[in-house]
């Protein structure tokens, strides 16, 4: 009993402080590094609100839980985050250095949005090449969901199944080491961890310095950030918040509202749209199937670069030649006329009319 009184005295200490620099440490919250950022402090917080939690039920170790309500600290200072540029993640894609189930996992993932370890957990069961679609029934946020994968990306995941992988079962993981692999069979333990990812990107040649830079402002690239390259693209190209949190399974347009402004630059350099898969990936691409299968958009440049759907989005106007651009081609004059949505508003469409067809009088 003392023991649970003199916790539940001391760890509501760690809610009123971030870091002795900004907001001063008590001497039970000084037990967190001082170099941690709200955001692990706030992880710590939770694993602790959690325990107690299943200590109450289904335990019954204790009464009540002794944090009190607003015990959590919130995440007052956000450090700078990174995501991998188109021309980068073909760099890596191609770099024969790096395994190819590795490869290949960076791409799944920065085309499909899920998590690192949704993805290694997946069975071929669990994906449907045959129509394109992919079942995640068990995942963190105990909310199963289903989606078509790009076309790209089935392609490439048809082509690791039939050339590559030691034994495609139904139950077997897809992302494992193949046949000619020291770790043949065996599935990708290590491919979470940030300090491999960073020493894989810069084996493919990437010196970008904000993938790479740690400190009180920027925290250096992490395979989660793969998310944050997915979901940016598929912004940056005009998919909408459903579509996006479909894939990456968030549950409020908050968690997909910061990336936003970083979407908005992505598309103002027109840095594009991924490359796809099966041909990003040198193995991948000189694997041709027997019978190769088309893709569902024969203009698309990837996953997250396939043309919005039919009402899918909301109203917009581009010009023509980042339309042109989108398909690979250009225009052969710099043609700055705009296209108007048919949902764009109906004072729109008569103020278009009457420019293109003047008064008689």
């Amino acid at each position: 009993m003392r023991e649970r009184r003199a916790t539940s005295r001391g760890l509501p200490a760690l809610s009123r402080s971030r870091n002795s620099e900004r907001c001063g440490r008590t001497a039970s919250s000084r037990r967190v590094p001082p170099e941690r950022s709200d955001a692990t402090v706030r992880h710590v917080a939770q694993c602790l609100h959690r325990l107690f939690a299943l200590a109450v039920f289904p335990a019954r170790i204790i009464e009540r839980t002794p944090l009190p309500p607003g015990f959590l600290p919130k995440i007052v200072h956000r450090r700078a985050k990174s995501y991998l540029y188109p021309e980068e993640d073909a760099g890596v894609l191609a770099c024969r250095r790096i395994a190819l189930v590795i490869r290949l996992l960076y791409g799944f993932l920065d085309r499909e949005g899920c998590r690192v370890g949704e993805a290694t957990s997946l069975d071929f069961r669990d994906i449907d090449l045959k129509h394109g679609e992919i079942h995640l029934d068990s995942n963190k946020t105990n909310d199963p969901r289903s989606w078509a994968l790009g076309s790209d990306v089935t392609e490439a995941l048809r082509r690791w199944r039939d050339h590559f992988h030691p034994n495609p079962k139904p139950d077997a993981r897809v992302f494992v080491y193949p046949e000619t692999s020291r770790e043949a069979g065996e599935a990708i333990d290590s491919a979470a961890r940030a300090d491999e990812f960073r020493e894989n990107l810069q084996k493919a040649g990437l010196t970008r310095p904000q993938l790479f830079i740690n400190d009180d402002e920027r925290r250096p690239i992490r395979v989660h950030d793969l998310r944050a390259t997915f979901v940016t693209i598929a912004l940056a190209s005009g998919k909408t918040e459903t579509w996006v949190s479909d894939r990456t399974g968030h549950r409020s347009s908050d968690q997909i509202h910061t990336y936003r402004r970083q979407a908005r630059t992505h598309a103002e350099l027109r840095l594009g749209a991924l490359a796809p898969l099966y041909e990003a990936i040198p193995e991948l691409r000189a694997a041709v199937p027997d019978q190769p299968v088309p893709l569902r958009d024969p203009q698309s440049r990837g996953s997250s670069g396939d043309r919005p759907n039919k009402g899918e989005n909301q109203v917009r106007s581009e010009p023509i030649e980042m339309i042109a651009e989108r398909v690979g081609f250009e225009p052969t004059v710099p043609v700055r006329a705009h296209l108007i949505s048919n949902q764009a508003p109906s004072a729109a469409r008569t103020s278009l009319r009457r420019a293109r067809c003047p008064s008689t009088r």
